[in-house]
């Protein structure tokens, strides 16, 4: 795996000995939820296709009303 690659999934948490330009330096954590019994990407896929979901029945409902 490359370093740039490492850095990007919060692995890499040191900045480079040489400054590229300003930069924020900040940790991604992976968060597992106790009471969730699906991951945190699949959970949020959920919701996104939900919003749609209502999206379109409100979009339905002041077209035909």
């Amino acid at each position: 795996m490359t370093k740039k690659r490492a850095a990007a999934r919060g692995e890499i948490l040191e900045p480079p000995e040489s400054r590229e330009g300003r930069r924020f330096w900040f940790q991604v954590e992976d968060v597992e939820l106790k009471w969730l019994p699906l991951s945190e990407t699949a959970f949020l896929l959920w919701v996104l296709a939900g919003l749609v979901l209502v999206w379109l029945v409100v979009a339905l409902v002041l077209l035909f009303v």
